[in-house]
């Protein structure tokens, strides 16, 4: 898994620590109410984390040797105390199962967050969550990559989302993703099938860009590539900039 976060050139702002990914830039965050609480001089928070897709109801050898339980009912609320911890106004996840998505929406649901597209007929492992009372969606598009042999079960997709901040009226935009995993090594092809979702992405980052200007535009996933390669390096040369780069706000390690 290699985790990388980019933003768009037309991004003024931008705060990005390492905890999956947080990010932020604006004015007016529920992270202001968070028991993890958003840095000094940032306002809006996005959360990104692959959260492993075990759908079963055994609990494996390796685990049981160590003594934890990977099911779905165990890390469900987790993963929801992960969110009400630190309140992201967004959050993306990958390897997000129709089984996970039973136990674990409902918990987020009851503090607020919306799942940004949903659809039980073609399931969306990378699903994009906000909080409608600072957000409004003014857009949502869902994307599985093909074919089918770079795509891992239907595993491997994108979804785009386009939000009007309430307070301010500012507009952003968050792709999160999830890319093909395996390495030349192992599939010959690979370098080249992520290169070409990474493309499809960024065709996503221009038609939103066209229909809502030059807006921010955050990326985030589980890219399965590391920064130097030619996948992410697309994203360089178009003039995208790491998080970490871009980063002028810095917090602690929980911001």
């Amino acid at each position: 898994m290699r985790r990388k976060h980019f933003f768009s050139k037309a991004a003024a702002l931008v705060t990005a620590v390492a905890f999956s990914c947080i990010a932020a830039y604006g004015q007016s965050s529920p992270a202001s109410m968070a028991k993890y609480k958003i840095a000094d001089g940032a306002d809006l928070r996005i959360l990104d984390d692959n959260i492993w897709d075990y759908s079963k109801d055994t609990i494996p050898p390796k685990w049981q040797a160590i003594g934890e339980d990977p099911r779905d009912f165990v890390r469900a609320p987790q993963f929801a105390r992960l969110i009400t911890d630190y309140m992201p106004d967004v959050f993306g996840l990958q390897e997000y199962s129709s089984h996970m998505h039973n136990e674990f929406y409902p918990k987020v649901q009851s503090e607020g967050y919306v799942i940004a597209w949903e659809s039980q007929e073609d399931w969306n492992n990378t699903p994009v969550f906000y909080y409608p009372a600072t957000q409004e969606l003014l857009y949502v598009n869902y994307h599985k990559y093909t074919p089918e042999k770079w795509c891992n079960r239907g595993t491997k997709s994108f979804t785009s989302a386009v939000f009007r901040r309430k307070s301010d009226n500012k507009t952003f935009a968050v792709i999160n993703t999830h890319l093909w995993w395996k390495s030349d090594k192992e599939e010959p092809g690979s370098t080249m099938a992520r290169a070409s979702q990474v493309r499809l992405m960024m065709a996503e980052a221009e038609f939103i860009k066209a229909k809502f200007g030059q807006i921010p535009i955050f990326v985030t996933g589980d890219m399965n590539c590391e920064e130097n390669t030619i996948p992410m390096q697309q994203f360089i040369t178009e003039g995208y900039i790491p998080c970490y780069k871009a980063a002028t706000i810095y917090g602690d390690n929980n911001n």
